[in-house]
């Protein structure tokens, strides 16, 4: 009972530093990539960075590791850029409950503020024959943001995320807007 107010305490103080925050902090479901039924099979993005440092190539949003990210590679801030993914369920049923957004690059705290995250996003949601646009705030942190839905869309076949950048937390060193991962929140149905 002391842990879950603890955590209830933690979490309202987190709130209340970003009071228009529309991320969760608590979810009832897994990630799809918590489960051997459901996997992604393909991605894009319209743009992505290559510099002296490598590419931030879009598959690093997908391949569930923190130390790696997706980069926009266009001039200023990157607004208005577009990566997307599709899952595809391989066995069962399952719900489709949010999406997980691990914005910024999560590889240490310090890369994390060096860099762009993202502020305001929207995402559009195809499911088995559904469709949702939801805009949507992330809160500033080197955590997963959580994006639940009012209504959960039945997944028996593909999903597919776009995410577009509307606007950014600004970087104290680097003006690139990072993504470090991208996954579905699901229950078995």
């Amino acid at each position: 009972m002391k842990r879950i107010a603890i955590l209830l305490l933690a979490c309202l103080l987190l709130a209340s530093l970003a009071p228009c925050a529309l991320a969760e902090y608590y979810f009832d479901g897994i990630l799809a990539q918590d489960t051997s039924a459901i996997r992604v099979v393909d991605y894009g993005s319209d743009t992505q960075l290559t510099d002296k440092y490598g590419t931030y190539y879009v598959g690093n949003c997908f391949d569930h590791n923190l130390k790696t990210c997706w980069a926009e590679g266009k001039s200023g801030d990157g607004i208005g850029s577009a990566i997307w993914g599709r899952w595809q369920v391989r066995r069962g049923s399952w719900l489709l409950k949010g999406v997980a957004i691990w914005g910024g690059y999560q590889k240490s705290e310090d890369v994390y503020y060096k860099n762009n995250r993202p502020c305001n996003v929207t995402l559009d949601i195809y499911c088995d024959g559904a469709t949702k646009s939801i805009d949507a705030r992330l809160y500033d942190m080197p955590q997963c943001n959580l994006i639940i839905f009012d209504d959960y869309a039945r997944f028996y076949d593909t999903a597919e995320v776009f995410l577009t950048l509307d606007s950014v937390y600004q970087g104290w060193k680097y003006r690139d807007t990072c993504i470090t991962d991208i996954d579905l929140i699901v229950e078995d149905y």
